[in-house]
């Protein structure tokens, strides 16, 4: 039989493919019955359109629940730099760190169900370092209200003001860090009329020595203001007054006052009654310095001054020049004076 492709003639009877081409001598015979390539596999991969809609649902939901883990993370820690420790947001920090990490393992193409409890794992790690951070901050405050002299101070004077500053000093440290100064800046709030009761029983070296620093933080700042000098001298005290009084003081005045105002505190704990000044000498102290800030065209008056309306430098250079002369005086006579000035 001859071969319909080639023409060559086939030599066996039975031959069903031609010897020199090879192609089928049959027309029942199907080339693709001898397609001698591998079978198909039986997997048919998924069309790659289906891939990417996969790969970006776990990308947006990665995201979706990083984002609120995260925020989950914020909301211990946050609390956790003041000393709260955290109680519950225990739960959404460890549900939601391993819905995410159960997302950014099947986004990168790793086993989604290890994310499960490698996320468990990373929330019980973060947990316990928000409460340890929690322990250590509340150690810190803790640490400097019993070390503190001036709350010491307060503390054995006047125990409801100390409540009342430490529930202040502790509602702030749920805002911030606290710092001594924190705590200087509360005590400052209270002291004022805390001062003026130890003031009738402290020590007259005590009264002396805060004039002395009052003096010289009036003379810094009547240098820079005369207006916010008199504005302290009133008691007009806001929280920008302050901001300039120290831009205008030095760091050593400052904690002069401070100290200063403490030992008030403390020294009228210690001693328990001061004697009564003599009225008479107390009379002819007031009538020597009235008579030198009047030659001066003062007014040693300086409520009397503020209530005329005279101009801040009068009143400010009315309080520095009487200051000055009652420190002149003898220490018995000018702690009887201040006393009875900052008690009227």
């Amino acid at each position: 039989m001859n071969c319909k492709k080639c023409g060559a003639l086939s030599s066996a009877v039975r031959a069903r493919f031609c010897a020199s081409c090879g192609s089928p001598l049959h027309s029942n015979v199907l080339p693709e019955a001898f397609d001698d390539s591998e079978p198909a596999s039986k997997d048919v991969p998924k069309p790659a359109s289906a891939r990417v809609r996969g790969g970006a649902f776990s990308a947006f939901m990665m995201v979706l629940t990083g984002i609120a883990w995260l925020g989950s993370v914020a909301a211990i820690y946050i609390p956790a730099f003041s000393g709260t420790p955290p109680i519950q947001q225990g739960g959404p920090l460890l549900f939601g760190g391993s819905i995410f990490f159960l997302f950014l393992f099947q986004y990168f193409q790793r086993r989604p169900w290890l994310g499960f409890p490698i996320g468990l794992c990373v929330g019980f790690i973060a947990l316990a370092g928000a409460k340890m951070l929690a322990q250590n901050k509340a150690s810190e405050l803790s640490f400097l209200l019993s070390h503190d002299r001036g709350l010491s101070a307060v503390r054995d004077f006047d125990s409801k003001t100390y409540e009342d500053v430490v529930r202040q000093i502790t509602e702030l440290s749920n805002r911030k860090t606290v710092t001594p100064d924190d705590i200087g800046a509360v005590l400052r709030a209270n002291l004022v009329p805390l001062t003026r009761k130890a003031i009738k029983l402290t020590s007259n070296r005590a009264i002396i020595d805060v004039t002395r620093a009052k003096l010289a933080q009036l003379e810094e700042i009547s240098r820079n203001s005369m207006g916010d000098c008199a504005q302290l001298v009133l008691g007009q005290v806001d929280s920008k007054l302050i901001e300039r009084v120290n831009s205008y003081t030095t760091d050593k005045t400052r904690r002069a006052v401070a100290d200063a105002t403490i030992q008030i505190v403390m020294q009228a704990t210690e001693s328990s009654h001061t004697p009564e000044a003599d009225s008479e000498r107390l009379r002819d102290t007031a009538n020597a310095i009235r008579e030198i800030l009047l030659g001066e065209g003062l007014n040693p008056d300086i409520s009397e001054a503020a209530a005329k309306g005279q101009p801040p430098d009068i009143i400010c250079k009315s309080t520095v020049r009487l200051y000055q002369e009652a420190l002149k005086m003898p220490a018995m006579d000018a702690a009887a004076f201040f006393r009875a000035t900052y008690t009227d």
